[in-house]
């Protein structure tokens, strides 16, 4: 479908960006989803998104799993804050 969207329209690119939950203590669930996303080998998945309420969980919690997405899995990281 996004293959021949970009045919279609080669001006517009998809790409997605997968959202972990900086409240997940599963930090073992969340390498799972890295693991899938290299399974998968997408080229429309360029990066990771930490989401979810600032208030809750912790950074220091994830820091090793969004590195190793982006030194092992060569995915962009982006961090959102301040939305509820």
């Amino acid at each position: 479908m996004i293959e021949q969207a970009e045919i279609d329209m080669p001006r517009i690119k998809v790409r997605y960006i997968v959202s972990i939950n900086r409240t997940d203590e599963n930090i073992e669930g969340v390498r799972d989803t890295l693991k899938l996303i290299k399974e998968l080998a997408s080229p429309y998945i360029v990066g990771v998104e930490l989401s979810g309420d600032p208030r809750a969980g912790s950074f220091e919690n994830l820091r090793d799993v969004l590195e190793e997405a982006r030194s092992e899995y060569g995915l962009k990281v982006t961090i959102h804050t301040g939305e509820s």
